[in-house]
């Protein structure tokens, strides 16, 4: 992904370069440049300006990573078995180490059921001070057999740098749960980068387990 970002930028300053190599002829420079020669190189500033944020996307959003093969999951036709709701209202000072946001959430797949068992997880919370250039996340992390989480379980929520609370909201789902295995549910907030920091306060998370 580095040599791409490299690529990009050398092409975006080169065409703004040659563009305004064109416009100087036998050491006279053009006082009046044309119209089309701002827009182009407007164009081509934006073109540097995609390539530095593409080499950013790395900084805690594996689903937009190049090396994450894209993917849609579908989960069908489920009947709800169980939900547990979660709130809290206890500041939290986040840094680059996840903390703990919600107690543990445990589910059981009953050993009858086959089919298996699908669990969604909705995170809820108000967010500030988020540092600049970095972003709050939420990670959630499901023990127990069955799918990786979907689509990911790490996800950036929020770069609200203001002192006024922000909702932020995502949600997570875990497939392939076989029958008779023990789910346990984890959610930390953290953020994207070593020596920043957030604030979160009111939140909720809702579990939902559901029979396939």
């Amino acid at each position: 992904m580095q040599n791409a970002t490299k690529a990009r930028r050398y092409l975006a300053v080169k065409y703004s370069t040659d563009l305004i190599s064109n416009e100087y002829k036998s050491g006279t420079r053009v006082t009046q440049p044309k119209s089309w020669l701002i827009t182009t190189l407007v164009l081509a500033l934006s073109l540097l300006m995609a390539a530095s944020a593409f080499a950013q996307q790395g900084q805690g959003q594996p689903e937009e990573d190049a090396s994450v093969v894209p993917s849609a999951q579908t989960a069908a036709n489920l009947m709800l078995a169980a939900t547990t709701v979660r709130t809290e209202s206890g500041f939290l000072s986040l840094g680059f180490n996840p903390v703990t946001a919600f107690t543990p959430t445990t589910f059981v797949c009953p050993p009858t059921h086959k089919a298996g068992c699908t669990l969604l997880v909705d995170v809820s919370a108000g967010i500030w001070n988020v540092s600049p250039s970095s972003v709050a996340q939420i990670v959630i992390k499901i023990s127990g057999p069955g799918a990786a989480v979907d689509p990911n379980s790490l996800v950036n929520v929020s770069v609200n740098t203001g002192p006024l609370a922000e909702a932020a909201t995502f949600q997570f789902m875990k497939r392939q749960i076989p029958a008779g295995s023990i789910q346990t549910v984890n959610i930390y907030f953290k953020v994207g980068l070593q020596g920043a920091s957030a604030n979160t306060g009111f939140r909720t998370a809702t579990a939902q387990f559901y029979l396939n």
